[in-house]
């Protein structure tokens, strides 16, 4: 199962463990069968007990060992120490402090026996996760799915709880103290290994979780999400080829809602064409997870071409990973998926094939060739040309990033469909340059916002030259389609659609060179953010300036693609893949306070954080309220204007903020509660009212 030099390594490292140790209660545990002592176990470990050492053992002390140390003295489990180390999973269970009150994370580890890791029903996979690299992931998805983030003694293990692991599902238990316990089909042969960050539970069975018996086709039908892709793939014979354990793939899978943002084109494509379209997201023989993602790699699919990756924003998906974007357009809105033959990515956009981009141009040289059936992606794209797509992406890549790219001719922007705006970055205002209002009446690419600012009453605003300068972020049209038609047809006329608007608009001129990373607030009140980089300027994550600094008589607009849409504090947590945070808040019945105007700043800790803590169903409403408050200020508190001191929360209780210089001479922010104290682990994620940062721990009043 094991290469020989891996397994000469573990048992060197054994002998010598055992020298040192010679009458270890490892010795002691098979003498006895394995069964345990009941007289040997106290109760869970509160700070004021000192507990017995294991099996008698005068040489060893719980208080000197951590996890790994207990388990190395157990022989029967040296394939799990084994499959720690290769998953490099091992750190994670050691604390090298030397005491147990200084360890970080305090873990419960159900460790199965050699047996179990052998057994004919598991071995197969259990080889394949040690020895191939493609199954690294697996491997230690595998090992979390043993492991409970915090301490539980068999004592405190109830009869039919379910037990939250690190891999985010639950475990079942049955039996209690002084009975046979159960977790899921495996039994407790040895409970209460104690160690200084936790406790081992010895099992007989390896515990399966549903990744490991689901293949990708068996995943994607359980979300509810991908009805649309495998209605495709069924109809293209490619189940079969999605489905096949023998064959490890990587699936980047748009979600219905991106299929149903092209349905009319998708619904002109024969049957090769979706079956091209459907290869173009997958990866044959290697299974990509996003650690292993990277700005500019080059992945190639089973089409033979090749998807771009790109990574544009420092925001976070719950595992901890940068937000992905594929072609430019396409962003990984949730990652590493497992299923027994490979991984998922979700997608929010179906990704084209770049062959359908060229068949596209060459048939648009001739009246011909453009009536064939040619490439339907590119026959519309609701520009005054067919052009104008293009000829965005190329000026916003080069010019949101530079002044000098901005001040492009006035023929170049004619042939971006922006004929109305001579001499864009001269700063010199004039009577020949339109007002804001007048250049959206006479631009044929903002039908659709010339409609609906007079839909609200708000275009007239736009049309004061001597009022205050005001800058835009307009729209296309083609950004408003994206919405659907029904959706902006509804919104005409109404006080949602004007709040919409006036989170395009901010106060003063603000130009391409002013723009940097960070959050802008907008006339309504509310927060844009802003990511500035070699791909060009982008806000809210996905809304690209494709066209900027177009000067205007009252001030400046910057041509986007994709309406911005106000995202709460508590929208933008569940975008972060915050569950738990946003399961506490829900339970709290404060999801209507945070979704209010504010503005807030959130101290949100990550579902890590959550899962310390313990189960939200043991904290009554009144105590989550009182726990949550106590991680929101009042008003925007941005990174730079964190200061060192007493902080009031609304709960109405003080958090101190402290500084501690890391290497390089990073600035590290810690902040201290009444009971508990958290690292922030990232800043600045703006949402429309308010800021997060990200915390480790609850903070506790």
């Amino acid at each position: 199962m094991f290469s020989s030099k891996f397994v000469s390594l573990v048992l060197s490292f054994a002998s010598i463990v055992g020298a040192v140790y010679a009458n270890n209660d490892a010795v002691a545990e098979e003498r006895n069968g394995g069964a345990r002592n009941d007289s040997l176990f106290d109760t869970n470990r509160d700070g004021t007990i000192t507990h017995r050492e294991l099996q008698h053992n005068n040489n060893y002390n719980w208080e000197n060992n951590d996890i790994v140390d207990v388990a190395v003295r157990y022989t029967r489990l040296s394939t799990l120490v084994e499959a720690l180390q290769i998953a490099g999973y091992d750190d994670d269970l050691q604390c090298h402090n030397y005491s147990w009150q200084n360890c970080e994370q305090f873990s419960t580890v159900f460790a199965p026996t050699n047996a179990a890791f052998s057994d004919d029903a598991v071995s197969d996979v259990v080889d394949m996760y040690t020895t191939d690299s493609n199954y690294l992931l697996h491997l230690k998805s595998l090992i979390k799915y043993h492991i409970i983030a915090r301490e539980l003694s068999s004592q405190n293990i109830e009869d039919g709880a379910h037990l939250d692991t690190l891999l985010g599902e639950s475990l079942d238990a049955n039996g209690g103290w002084g009975n046979n316990i159960k977790i899921n089909d495996a039994t407790i042969i040895q409970a209460d290994l104690w160690a200084k960050n936790g406790i081992i539970h010895i099992i007989d069975e390896l515990l399966i979780p549903s990744f490991v018996t689901n293949n990708i086709v068996d995943v994607a039908a359980s979300t509810g999400t991908f009805a649309t892709l495998l209605s495709y793939a069924t109809n293209a014979g490619l189940v079969d080829f999605l489905s096949d354990n023998e064959n490890p793939v990587t699936l980047f899978a748009p979600t219905d809602d991106a299929f149903a943002k092209i349905s009319d084109t998708l619904s002109t494509l024969t049957d090769d064409q979706i079956a091209d379209v459907l290869t173009y997201h997958v990866v044959e023989g290697a299974i990509v997870n996003s650690d292993q993602l990277f700005n500019g790699q080059r992945v190639q699919t089973v089409l033979g071409e090749d998807i771009n990756v790109s990574k544009r924003r420092q925001r976070r998906l719950q595992n901890g990973q940068a937000f992905f974007y594929l072609n430019d357009d396409a962003r990984i809105i949730d990652a590493d998926i497992l299923a027994s033959n490979g991984i998922i990515h979700v997608l929010n956009e179906v990704l084209i094939p770049p062959s359908f981009a060229s068949s596209s141009s060459s048939d648009s040289s001739s009246e011909e060739e453009s009536s064939s059936e040619g490439s339907p992606f590119f026959n519309n794209d609701n520009d005054s040309s067919s052009d104008s797509s293009s000829s965005e992406e190329d000026s916003s890549s080069d010019s949101s990033s530079s002044e000098e790219d901005s001040s492009s001719s006035s023929e170049e922007d004619s042939s971006e469909g922006s004929p109305f705006f001579p001499n864009d970055n001269n700063n010199n205002m004039n009577d020949d340059l339109y007002t804001i209002a007048e250049a959206v009446e006479n631009d044929i690419q903002f039908d659709t916002l010339e409609a609906a600012l007079l839909s609200v009453g708000l275009l007239d605003v736009f049309n004061d030259k001597d009022g205050e300068k005001l800058t835009i972020f307009a729209p296309k049209d083609s950004a408003f389609n994206l919405l659907g038609s029904s959706t902006v047809n509804d919104l005409l006329g109404t006080d949602e659609l004007a709040n919409i608007l006036q989170y395009h608009v901010v106060p003063g001129e603000i130009f391409a060179r002013d723009l940097e990373n960070g959050g802008i607030e907008m006339l309504n009140g509310g927060i844009v953010t802003v990511d500035v980089d070699n791909q060009g300027v982008f806000l809210n994550g996905n809304a690209k300036v494709v066209t900027p600094d177009v000067q205007t008589a009252n001030g400046v607009i910057h041509i986007i693609d994709q309406v911005l849409l106000p995202k709460t504090i508590v929208a933008t947590a569940e975008e972060l893949g915050l569950k738990r945070l946003v399961n506490a808040i829900d339970k709290a019945g404060l999801r209507e306070t945070l979704e209010g105007p504010g503005p807030f700043t959130l101290l949100a800790p990550t579902n890590y954080a959550f899962q310390l803590l313990g189960p939200l169903s043991e904290f009554s409403s009144p105590v989550l309220q009182d726990i949550l408050t106590y991680h929101v200020i009042s008003g925007i508190v941005a990174e730079n204007d964190l200061v060192e001191g007493d902080v009031q929360t609304v709960q109405g209780d003080d958090i101190e903020i402290e500084f501690k210089n890391r290497m390089q001479n990073h600035q590290h922010v810690r902040i201290i509660g009444g009971a508990s104290s958290a690292d922030v682990v990232d800043t600045d994620i703006f949402a429309s009212n308010g800021v997060i940062h990200l915390i480790n721990r609850v903070l506790l009043p």
